[in-house]
């Protein structure tokens, strides 16, 4: 009897993810884009640099080689003999699943990766392991505040969202977009199109097909929109090009590209996948980081908008005052910050403040 019980101690101490980063690797595998994308792979680097800084965290950074799969990237990292794999973008969901139940004794944060609800992605996707923490963001709330500005534009008939190809989460974003516009602007329409529209395309082929998103977003202006929200990955940029074309306005999604066209680009929406990477880094070596799922939205910071560019000033000072109102009032019916917020998210603020709500 004795000997059974000590063997299931063994066994549960064996099993159990490790929690002191100090004493692990820390492994982050970045997407398809690589590194230099001026998106979501930068901002993971970049939280990954913080955590090593202020924490001394070892991080190995491995991004797809030529032809490697999601699968033998997560692999690369185990084979370094790291403890924790974090991973960003939904094109690890798989593999993150399916090497947690080979590994139950490695931690995996899974980052902005939401558990999909419905359909090829849910079903592929499946329930993931007790060793696995997923870290999600609350874009629509970004969403909402990016589309109150939409509506505000002169003229406006018509403001459209372009997505990679269809899925819930878009759906949501939509939804919220739209609803800001007509808080602002209630006659005005929504108008939804996808970059797969343009050809039978994987996930990743319709995110990085600039060429396909610019003939599309002119399509869109040239039926009535006057603001599009580019939500389709690496393909924003062509939504950016297309703005500057027709001389329409664009609103950035989550990949942090609207630089590019800032005299047509309003705002962006903001991600803080480096605060994640923090977030996560510091609640590990704390031996805090718990199974299930994180939630980041205005109210912890994780998420907001991007400072407003100089096309901003086609938007009255009243409507542009009457967002950060409803930004801070977002951000106080947001669930409550969990006590790590204060610390975990410190820097510059993501919300709306005096100075990003000024047009540049």
């Amino acid at each position: 009897m004795i000997h059974r019980i000590v063997s299931a101690l063994l066994f549960l101490l064996l099993c159990t993810p490790v929690l002191n980063a100090h004493a692990d690797k820390v492994g982050l595998a970045v997407d398809s884009l690589g590194v230099d994308d001026f998106a979501g792979n930068d901002l993971l680097l970049l939280g990954a640099a913080k955590a090593g800084r202020t924490l001394g965290i070892e991080f190995q950074v491995a991004e797809p080689m030529r032809n490697e799969t999601p699968h033998q990237v997560v692999q690369r990292l185990l084979d370094t003999g790291c403890g924790v794999v974090m991973a960003g973008g939904g094109e690890y969901q798989n593999a993150v699943r399916d090497k947690a139940l080979q590994h139950p004794g490695v931690r995996f944060v899974l980052i902005d990766a939401p558990e999909a609800r419905a359909g090829r992605m849910a079903k592929s996707a499946g329930t993931m392991p007790a060793n696995v923490t997923r870290i999600v963001f609350r874009q629509q709330e970004a969403a909402y505040l990016a589309g109150m500005m939409a509506g505000a534009v002169e003229d406006s008939q018509w403001v459209g969202v372009l997505f990679s190809e269809p899925g819930w989460e878009s759906l949501e974003l939509a939804e919220a977009f739209y609803r800001g516009a007509k808080a602002v602007n209630p006659r005005l329409a929504l108008m939804v199109r996808y970059v797969s529209e343009r050809g039978p395309r994987a996930v990743m082929g319709a995110a990085q097909a600039p060429g396909q998103a610019r003939f599309i977003a002119g399509e869109m202006y040239d039926a009535g929109c006057s603001v599009i929200l580019a939500a389709a990955g690496y393909s924003d940029t062509g939504v950016f090009q297309a703005a500057a074309r027709h001389g329409k306005l664009a609103v950035g999604g989550d990949s942090g590209l609207g630089f590019q066209a800032t005299a047509h680009v309003l705002t962006s929406l903001d991600k803080r996948m480096d605060m994640a990477v923090v977030m996560a880094a510091r609640l590990l070596a704390e031996g805090r980081l718990e199974n299930g799922e994180y939630s980041l939205g205005l109210a912890e910071r994780g998420v907001g908008l991007t400072p407003v560019s100089r096309a901003c000033d086609r938007i009255p000072p009243a409507i542009l005052e009457r967002v950060r109102v409803e930004a801070d009032l977002l951000a106080g019916r947001g669930r409550p910050a969990p006590e790590w917020t204060p610390a975990m998210l410190a820097g510059p603020s993501t919300g709306l403040t005096e100075r990003n709500m000024a047009c540049h």
